[in-house]
């Protein structure tokens, strides 16, 4: 109770914004029309930051160093249901820390361990697709192209819960696992676009091992069949890897 109570005493520090649930993205694009402060970070309720002055920490690499983002790594954590936590560092490793060029970056993920301009976002028109899955990584490519650069710091600033939810991806006639792809799809168009070749692997693979896993082929064939003939049209790829993306394709045809 007294943690019920402390967590209201800091909301009350903020103020709030209410709205039907429309997904992710569309609650993110209502903060993003509100906000007026020069910076924006973002935040999912079930995680936490790793320290009390990660915002500060940022907040001093983004203004101090030239850039428009600037963020740090990312701590994933499970726990059993009773306050016990298993924790290690994850997501993609920086190349350096410092100024770092996003083209050799090319991470797709990890778009809330951040700061961003709001000036940066505002200029680029930057919102969130309305997608319910997969709609963070358009917003996270477009910011980091816009930037070009950002500033990498050595901390773990951002704490991410992982295993806690089961997605339903057959409910609805797989709506999630179409949006899904379908946010895939878009990925893969951006990354083609601008010759971001290791984002487009990654998420190529990502997306064709999730429908293995799922073995949910039959239901989203069409929209698979678009994300598979884009994968074999690319220059991005070489030839070897087109041939193993058509073979896989055709073996979930038969």
């Amino acid at each position: 109770m007294r943690t019920v109570q402390h967590h209201q005493n800091q909301c009350r520090e903020y103020q709030i914004y209410r709205q039907e649930n429309a997904g992710a993205g569309s609650a993110r694009n209502r903060g993003l029309d509100m906000a007026a402060g020069d910076y924006i970070v973002f935040m999912d309720p079930d995680d936490y930051y790793s320290a009390d002055d990660v915002l500060e920490k940022m907040y001093a690499a983004v203004t101090e160093n030239g850039c428009e983002i600037a963020g740090g790594r990312l701590r994933q954590f499970t726990d059993d249901g009773e306050g016990n936590e298993k924790s290690w560092i994850g997501g993609d490793a920086f190349p350096r820390y410092g100024v770092v060029s996003y083209r050799e970056y090319q991470s797709p993920y990890w778009y809330y361990c951040y700061i961003y301009s709001r000036e940066l976002i505002e200029r680029g028109h930057l919102r969130f697709p309305l997608y319910r899955r997969f709609q963070d990584s358009l917003f996270f490519i477009r910011a980091m192209l816009s930037a070009g650069k950002f500033y990498a710091i050595e901390d773990v600033v951002y704490c991410w819960r992982m295993s806690h939810k089961t997605v339903n991806w057959e409910a609805n006639d797989c709506r999630l696992l179409r949006e899904h792809l379908n946010g895939a799809l878009e990925v893969l168009r951006l990354a083609d676009e601008n010759s971001l070749e290791k984002i487009f692997f990654k998420i190529a693979k990502q997306s064709y091992k999730i429908v293995d896993v799922e073995d949910l082929y039959l239901a989203i064939r069409n929209v698979f069949y678009n994300l598979a003939r884009l994968v074999a049209e690319t220059s991005l790829l070489s030839i070897w890897r087109k041939f193993n993306v058509t073979k896989y394709f055709l073996r979930r045809a038969a």
